[in-house]
């Protein structure tokens, strides 16, 4: 049975579908022959170029992938017997696709195989007493995950273990001595090492799942809400005056009361005391505005205006009011003529006008008119 997914040929249990493997022309690259081997079940004979892909069974995986100098990164598979029944068809399966493939490959006498030895794919392993082959990576491209779909970086997962893979069997190589098949992982799914230890959780996700656990645990000299209020009362700071700025914040002050080392579990707020504006993210009241600034400069016309209304109280004498008007004239002349003139207003107020009267010579002329009132 074949299994077309996204154009890929994944071969599970049908023998026959061997019959459509097709190859492509010879290419020469450092003195190699590359046979290229493709995948075509239409009925013409012409090539249609689609990958030769082998999705494997649950395979045993003893060691991380080989990484030696000089040599492409490759995945050591076994293939034990007993543990899932689809590893036998598998090898089977495996076996066909080879033999098929030297079939045709030593058909083509211009290639000129004859005394040349074939390297198969599958080999025996002494130790586990079964079949093996190898197969290479792409640490930066073949695709590897783990069983919840989570990658895993350069193939770097926990050994021994299992896993499922795709196999591409990518094309014949022939040098001037031996000649083989090239198979290549596409992809894989690496399971969890059931023998070796997992790796560790890291710390903050530690934290995040114990996080109820570690909060009932802590003490209430060690909470964020009452630590500072227990250095005061460890710096002997009168107990008064640290529950007054308890109280300022929102907390109950009757915590202080206790000792430090209590669980924080068993500390409540008093329901007298208000909710804690911090705790509940709850921004304070604005300061109310700041009181209106009071002038206290005396306005020259002001202080006229109020001479004149006393000196008409106390005297009737024509010199004073009309001493009182002529000042009040000259006053009023000067500022009529600022408002005109705006530009001007700065480089008046630096210049003094002898037609203004300065506020000592108001004083000295109201002197004199109480003195001339008294004679």
């Amino acid at each position: 049975m074949k299994i077309n997914t996204m154009d890929y040929n994944i071969f599970y249990e049908d023998k026959t579908n061997i019959k459509h493997i097709k190859f492509g022309k010879i290419q020469i690259f450092n003195n190699k022959k590359y046979i290229p081997i493709y995948y075509n079940q239409n009925k013409d004979k012409k090539t249609k170029y689609n990958d030769l892909l082998i999705k494997t069974p649950r395979l045993f995986v003893p060691n991380k992938p080989r990484r030696e100098s000089g040599f492409k990164p490759s995945l050591e598979v076994i293939m034990i017997k007993g543990v899932d029944d689809g590893v036998l068809v598998f090898t089977d399966i495996l076996k066909k696709i080879e033999k098929k493939i030297q079939k045709q490959i030593e058909k083509r006498k211009r290639l000129n195989l004859k005394g040349k030895e074939f390297v198969p794919l599958i080999r025996d392993d002494n130790k586990y007493k079964t079949n093996k082959f190898y197969v290479p990576l792409g640490i930066y491209t073949s695709s590897c995950i783990d069983i919840n779909n989570k990658q895993i970086k350069e193939w770097e997962f926990i050994t021994p273990t299992y896993g499922y893979f795709i196999i591409l069997v990518k094309n014949v190589w022939i040098s001037d001595y031996k000649w083989g098949i090239n198979i290549f992982c596409n992809g894989a799914m690496i399971l969890p090492s059931q023998l070796m230890d997992p790796p560790p959780i890291p710390v903050q996700e530690l934290k995040y799942m114990f996080g109820p656990e570690i909060d009932s645990l802590k003490t209430v000299g060690d909470s964020e809400l009452y630590r500072q209020f227990f250095k005061l009362k460890k710096m002997r700071v009168p107990i008064q005056a640290i529950k007054n700025k308890m109280k300022l914040e929102g907390l109950d002050d009757s915590v202080i009361d206790l000792k430090a080392d209590t669980p924080l579990s068993e500390v409540k707020l008093s329901s007298q005391q208000p909710n804690n504006l911090r705790l509940l993210n709850i921004p304070p009241p604005p300061p109310p505005p700041p009181p209106p600034l009071t002038s206290y400069k005396i306005s020259s016309v002001s202080l006229l205006k109020s001479t004149k209304k006393t000196f008409s109280r106390s005297s009737s004498t024509s010199i004073h009011t009309q001493l009182i008007t002529e000042l009040l004239t000259k006053k009023n002349s000067v500022l009529k003529k600022k408002s005109q003139n705006p530009d001007k207003q700065c480089l008046i107020q630096k210049e003094q006008d002898n037609r203004v009267p300065s506020l000592d010579q108001i004083k000295n002329a109201i002197q004199k008119l109480k003195s001339s009132s008294s004679c």
